[in-house]
């Protein structure tokens, strides 16, 4: 969408900061690359979701306090 949009400045991207299951899931996830996205080659965003990967992780409650001492180092499993 930002693509097509006149009057785009800047985009925010996280998955930097993403833990490696979550970049899994997104199959075709665009790479940050020089400071620019490749546009997509499929419909639509151009992103397949891995649903096989999404099942290995069912939802479960978790603190994610981005303020807290170590947020970057809490358990991944």
């Amino acid at each position: 969408m930002a693509a097509t949009t006149p009057n785009f400045k800047i985009q925010e991207y996280f998955n930097d900061f993403a833990d490696p299951p979550v970049k899994a899931v997104g199959v075709g996830m665009p790479e940050v690359v020089d400071g620019y996205f490749s546009l997509p080659d499929k419909p639509g965003l151009g992103v397949d979701i891995d649903e096989d990967i999404i099942a290995e992780y069912p939802k479960r409650e978790v603190d994610f306090n981005l303020f807290s001492d170590d947020w970057h180092r809490r358990d991944l499993k």
